[in-house]
């Protein structure tokens, strides 16, 4: 980091906001940090690390004021994927963005920098009958998640590009790395065992670690200063099946292979809806698994400095056998 500064952040008890606060207080020159929670929030990860927390009402914008006037750069991490009605999920990913983006644009003369944590949810697969999304045309969701989500990102469009701010988006893939959750779970499948393979395996993802993407999100704000709508990930396109064989190597190689027909995901989603019209796992989100093409590359990719890309197969050792050893 260049210079002594004041970060503020929102979503800090999030997976990434973990990661991305531990991340800036092992900077040799760490900055001031403020971490922005609701009353119900579990702050104790928090306790650790020389931060200050405030309280705050996301959907006030007076009680984000005293923060934001002693920022210099602003985080917006806040995200709820699934689990509510696509109501309250519109209040978090949409309602909450605007909260926070119109208190940056009260103090943009003083605020250097503002990011916004975002998806490729909100642009769906490549395969789904339309054109190749631009940044802000032909983007198609599939799940509650990603419509609202590109609500909240839609926000920022009138401003992202304008010269006197410095706003940047990024749109990640999955990420995987300290503190994941939803990433762990197939690999702890895996190490269990069984290796599903949906399909024919032929659905194209990228990853990205948590480490590297924590090293881009503060160099391109406040070492970069760049502005715009970005794609990361590790470099690298996977299928299903390749990153099955890539887990299986590391993990468990006698790890049993399923297939798992299209047909069954559906009926499972089917029935998990007619159960629980919240559930996390419906046709929404099984069309989304099913679609095949969800490799959007770093076009336009900023150079960033030494961020490193981490290799998955020496990444999946290191958090899934070294640390359980």
């Amino acid at each position: 980091m260049k210079e002594n500064c004041n970060v503020c952040i929102a979503g800090a008890t999030g997976f990434v906001g973990k990661n991305f606060v531990d991340y800036l207080t092992r900077l040799p020159q760490p900055p001031a940090i403020t971490c922005l929670v609701r009353s119900s929030s579990d702050t104790s990860f928090l306790a650790d690390y020389p931060v200050t927390i405030e309280t705050v009402d996301f959907l006030d914008k007076s009680t984000l004021q005293n923060s934001f006037r002693k920022a210099d750069y602003v985080y917006n991490l806040v995200g709820m994927t699934a689990g509510a009605g696509e109501q309250q999920l519109r209040k978090v990913n949409r309602d909450i963005s605007a909260t926070l983006l119109h208190a940056y644009l009260d103090h943009k003369d003083t605020i250097k920098g503002y990011f916004l944590m975002s998806t490729l949810a909100v642009v769906g697969p490549r395969d789904y009958g339309h054109t190749d999304p631009t940044r802000t045309d032909n983007l198609m969701p599939l799940t509650a998640y990603g419509r609202t989500k590109r609500e909240g990102e839609q926000l920022h469009w009138p401003y992202v590009f304008e010269e006197e701010l410095n706003i940047a988006i990024v749109r990640a893939p999955g990420i995987y790395g300290q503190w994941d959750r939803e990433v762990r779970q197939y690999f702890d499948i895996v190490k269990n065992g069984i290796t599903p393979i949906i399909g024919n395996g032929e659905t194209k993802v990228t990853l990205i670690n948590i480490s590297d993407l924590v090293r881009f999100m503060e160099r391109i704000i406040i070492d970069k200063k760049e502005r715009g709508i970005f794609y990361v990930y590790d470099g690298r396109i996977y299928n299903m099946a390749e990153l099955g064989t890539i887990a299986r190597k590391i993990l468990r190689p006698r790890s049993l292979k399923v297939q798992i027909p299209e047909f069954v995901l559906r009926s499972v989603a089917f029935l998990n809806e007619k159960v629980n019209r919240q559930s996390a796992f419906n046709k929404e989100k099984c069309k989304e698994m099913l679609s095949k093409d969800w490799a959007y590359e770093q076009n336009d990719f900023p150079k960033c400095g030494e961020t490193i890309q981490f290799d998955l197969e020496q990444s999946i050792h290191a958090l899934y056998v070294s640390q359980s050893n």
